[in-house]
């Protein structure tokens, strides 16, 4: 079960070490077990970020983390690419795929970043036709 304080921890970890190739977290999960911290996150990068890149990014929010718990934290980071609905969250200044003006999500609170991505963002276009 996550633990209410730890994700609020986390969450503000993360906003104040946030890049702007991360256009939203999803799906935050933390748990205690002993001293040791679980901590499991859907990261959403940029769609044309090479492989490299994007691993890099998982590695630079898995060692903010693993450093703040002294090493004693275990972090699984899920790399997500975006997609349309992300333009108003992304930061990132030069996009040649935007398509929507920047409408940051600064609201990188435990709430916001517990939430799965379908409820943080508006569905693709055509998804919320059950007969499509």
């Amino acid at each position: 079960e996550s633990d209410p304080r730890l994700l609020d921890e986390v969450a503000a970890l993360l906003q104040r070490n946030r890049s702007d190739l991360w256009i939203d977290i999803h799906q935050l999960r933390a748990w205690k077990a002993g001293n040791h911290v679980h901590i499991d996150l859907h990261v959403v990068l940029p769609r044309d970020l090479g492989l490299n890149r994007a691993h890099l990014e998982a590695l630079r929010i898995e060692s903010v983390l693993v450093a703040h718990f002294a090493e004693n934290a275990s972090i699984l980071v899920h790399m997500d690419p975006c997609q349309d609905p992300d333009c108003p969250a992304c930061r990132r200044v030069r996009c040649r795929m935007r398509g929507a003006s920047v409408q940051p999500l600064d609201r990188w609170d435990s709430a916001a970043l517990t939430a799965t991505r379908e409820e943080r963002l508006p569905p693709l276009s055509g998804e919320d036709d059950p007969d499509r």
